[in-house]
């Protein structure tokens, strides 16, 4: 669900090109709506004229207040035009007030493709069909397979499917490891 304030976004068009149904409504909190998951979205440009004008604030009020929400910030090529009129602390600091004062997590994105893409993968990741979870979290009653991928989870860069590859290749951990 799309509030109908973002009808003209490049994220609309990009969700659409990535094959995302989108339906417009009058949203009274954020820009998003994606499973449970509120989204308030803000070009860098707006993140800034929205704590000028003192918008942001009641914003993240609104969000403070949901189950499930995330902020996401793009990335702009004008961003260095808002330093002049505003310390970079205060942005930092909008950051930390953000998280720690509001409970509101921060993504930062590139721009509207990466955060299309963001909301795809929340999309999947809410979906009944995600499948991609780890075993890393919860070691405790695992059979003998499963706690070989605990432990190949356990090294960089890998994975839940990538530790799977790997036994089904190798077989055993001190064949992986030779």
């Amino acid at each position: 669900i799309v509030d109908f304030r973002e009808k003209n976004s490049l994220v609309v068009s990009e969700l659409a090109s990535l094959g995302v149904g989108v339906r417009f409504e009058q949203l009274s909190v954020g820009d998003y709506i994606v499973g449970n998951v509120i989204v308030e979205r803000k070009t860098f440009s707006d993140l800034i004229s929205s704590m000028l004008d003192k918008r942001l604030s009641s914003q993240l009020v609104n969000l403070k207040e949901q189950d499930n929400k995330l902020l996401i910030v793009e990335k702009n090529d004008s961003n260095n035009n808002f330093f002049s009129k505003i310390h970079p602390n205060a942005v930092k600091g909008l950051f930390l007030s953000s998280v720690l004062d509001y409970g509101v997590p921060i993504i930062f994105s590139q721009g509207s493709s990466d955060t299309a893409n963001f909301l795809l993968l929340l999309l999947k990741r809410l979906s009944k069909n995600y499948k991609s979870s780890s075993f890393r979290p919860h070691a405790n009653k695992l059979s003998d397979d499963d706690i070989l991928k605990f432990v190949l989870e356990g090294f960089p860069s890998v994975g839940p499917v990538k530790a799977k590859l790997l036994l089904e290749n190798f077989g055993s951990i001190k064949r992986i490891v030779n």
